[in-house]
């Protein structure tokens, strides 16, 4: 008989064991102990919750609760204790009980050690109530459903710690992919707002007057709980001397350390927005100061509960502390990288995307210069936003738009960019254009797949697109070759924009398959200095895109001197406010008929013109040397020939004679050289 009943199934053990429990065998019993227990309840709980102080998680959370709260919670037992007695409970009804006062349990951050004491306090305050001898068949079947309501409260809190490292899992892959602070944000606030113990989750700054503007807010009655606040003047504050600036928010802003309300409705701080928090539904706050690392607090995270006491248990505050350092690093990488962004409010944010996917979207177009044929052969569709009162720039909207703004972005402007480049050509101009690619389109399959059909849409020759990429960590870090070779075999040209932005420019250069690189405006941006470091700059680069088979655009061209001086470095094309600075759509054709002084072709007679002959000269000169070092002979042997060439108007300078004499006495790299210099470059 053993072997047979030890070979049940576990189902049939359970089937048996729940017949027991929550059957008709004891059902008699259970009604006569329920008249009973009705009546021992109120002094039972008052006996638990005397004896529970000891515990001192217990007691964390008892002591913040209000007389009010207090009673209410001790009603709650009772009716708990009454029912779990009941005769006639079943199996289902218990287990939705013990689910539901589990997963209070785990978002009050009680402990499960202190739960499982917390039980047998209970069980010894129920026996020192009611009349043992005479109940006992009925406190043995109350013990098996307290260990059975027990078991399934670990169940929740299994699922609780499990549902926490999948989301630290989560906030890891985030906080790795994200390349702007809008990215992480969204990414972080929406991933947090979908654990069960979360009311609500948001992220913000404050604005340049110390008022904190949320730019991502998870959660319907948060979003309203922000907006009711704002109507009533409620803005919360990080002054230290702002009655505004003492709440939770404020004081981790200031402190850099997380800081938490236990209570919203006894907590003295945060009486400014009492009514509206508890309206809403928020009992409890924690508030995480954000930060890049070994720097002050630039942003907080905040966390909401619906119950007192929440984000306060040890496991919680240790999740806490993982997804600060984790954001911390992110921050300190994206701000690298971004150079910091400006505070917009959620609503705001919201706002932009909105108009992006209505008719607020307008490209507007920069015209691109070859600097061989002296014709605008291209134009650089570039994206605004109108919102009414004002038209706003990419560097406001694009820091806060999601992966998903991004996307439509794309695919609108090309849209509007490729429908326009029709519309010109029926008018007999002829331009290619050039379009903005996140650095995620070259991983994302949807912006490949989108550029497919926007091509085939509008009959584009694809060599007549450009689509480029802006240098960022992502790029390297994706390996994103692969990538960049799928669009080039839709026949697309590829550009690598802003060369030199970042710290590994030089080694994309060499190994992305880009087919053009273009040169950030900044590095020929004019300081009013010799200038001459910026031209041989440019001119390295050039050089060397030239060796490796690219072409190079030069962005940011203001000065006229500059586009002689790009002429005689070798410069493909160019672009920037010297040119024109970008149109709507309806003035391109116009411009480029009436603009015809970009069409000359004279010998640069500017003084960066002059400079960068200089630096042609110079180059001839470190070449010969490194020459004759190896073979003792010389590639150009008349310096003063070749220079009068390329200086005509200074073939009587005595500066140019003493730099010459110098060159042939102590070499091109002597101090002596460098003093001559400086005098023919003041001449000039």
């Amino acid at each position: 008989m053993r072997n047979r009943l030890a070979s049940q199934p576990a189902e049939a053990c359970q089937v048996n064991e729940e017949f027991q429990l929550y059957g008709e065998a004891h059902r008699s019993a259970l009604e006569s102990f329920g008249v009973a227990l009705s009546e021992a309840a109120p002094r039972v709980v008052k006996r638990f919750y005397a004896r529970l102080g000891s515990l001192t998680e217990s007691r964390r959370i008892l002591e913040r609760l209000s007389e009010a709260e207090l009673a209410h919670l001790e009603a709650q037992q009772i009716r708990n204790v009454i029912g779990l007695a009941r005769g006639d409970l079943t199996a289902d009804e218990h287990r939705e009980m013990a689910l539901r006062i589990g997963r209070i349990h785990a978002t009050l951050g009680l402990d499960h050690k202190n739960l499982v004491y917390s039980r047998a306090i209970f069980e010894r305050a129920i026996y020192s109530e009611v009349n043992t001898e005479l109940h006992a068949e009925a406190l043995t079947v109350l013990n098996q459903r307290f260990a059975r309501d027990l078991a399934i409260q670990t169940e929740v809190y299994k699922e609780v710690q499990s549902a926490r490292s999948e989301l630290l899992l989560s906030i890891v892959r985030i906080t790795s992919e994200a390349d702007s602070y809008a990215h992480l944000m969204d990414g972080v606030v929406g991933a947090i707002g979908q654990l069960k113990e979360v009311a609500g989750c948001t992220a913000g700054r404050p604005d340049a007057d110390g008022s904190f503007r949320w730019e991502v807010v998870g959660g319907t009655q948060l979003l309203d709980y922000f907006q009711h606040i704002e109507a009533d003047g409620l803005s919360i504050s990080t002054q230290s001397d702002h009655p505004l600036g003492q709440g939770p928010i404020g004081c981790a802003f200031r402190s850099g350390e997380t800081n938490r309300s236990i209570n919203t409705s006894t907590d003295l701080r945060v009486a400014p927005w009492r009514d509206h928090l508890i309206e809403h539904g928020f009992r409890s706050v924690v508030a995480i100061p954000l930060s890049r690392i070994g720097e002050t607090p630039q942003a907080v995270l905040c966390l909401y509960s619906a119950l007192p006491g929440g984000f306060s248990g040890a496991d919680q505050q240790d999740f806490i502390a993982l997804v600060q350092m984790l954001l911390g690093l992110a921050l300190t990488r994206i701000e690298h990288a971004e150079g910091g962004t400006h505070t917009v409010p959620f609503l705001v944010r919201q706002r932009w995307s909105e108009l992006l996917r209505s008719d607020g979207l307008q490209m507007h177009y920069q015209p691109i210069l070859n600097l061989k044929t002296r014709e605008v052969e291209k134009v650089e569709a570039l994206a605004r936003l109108d919102d009414g009162s004002r038209l706003l720039a990419p560097g406001q909207f694009l820091p806060t738009f999601s992966r998903d703004d991004l996307l439509e972005l794309f695919v609108r402007g090309l849209e509007q960019a490729l429908s326009q480049r029709n519309s010109w050509l029926r008018e007999g101009v002829d331009l290619s254009i050039s379009v903005n690619l996140p650095p995620c389109g070259l991983s994302d399959g949807r912006y490949l797949e989108a550029t497919r059909q926007v091509l085939a849409r509008h009959a584009c020759d694809p060599a007549a697109l450009t689509l480029e990429v802006l240098e960022t960590e992502e790029v390297q870090a994706a390996q994103s070759s692969q990538g960049i070779l799928r669009y080039k075999e839709l026949g697309v040209m590829l550009a690598q924009d802003d060369l030199g932005s970042g710290h590994s420019s030089l080694n994309r250069l060499r190994v992305m398959p880009f087919d053009c690189i273009k040169i950030d405006r900044e590095i020929v941006r004019l300081d009013g200095n010799d200038n001459s470091d910026i031209l041989r700059f440019v001119y390295q680069l050039t050089r060397l895109a030239h060796s490796l088979g690219k072409t190079v655009v030069v962005e940011g061209v203001e000065d006229e001197g500059m586009i002689d001086a790009l002429v005689v470095l070798g410069a493909d094309l160019i672009q920037g406010y010297g040119i024109a600075r970008p149109m709507p759509a309806g003035q391109v054709a116009g411009w480029m008929k009436n603009n015809t002084a970009l069409s000359r072709a004279e010998p640069p007679v500017s003084r960066l013109g002059k400079l960068a002959r200089l630096l042609i000269w110079e180059e001839t000169q470190h070449l010969n040397s490194e020459v004759r070092n190896a073979t003792s002979a010389c590639l150009f042997p008349d310096s003063s020939i070749a220079l009068d060439c390329i200086l005509p108007s200074l073939s009587r300078s005595p500066a140019k004679h003493a730099l010459l004499e110098a060159v042939a006495q102590y070499g091109v790299d002597s101090e002596r050289y460098q003093s001559a210099r400086r005098s023919l470059v003041a001449e000039i």
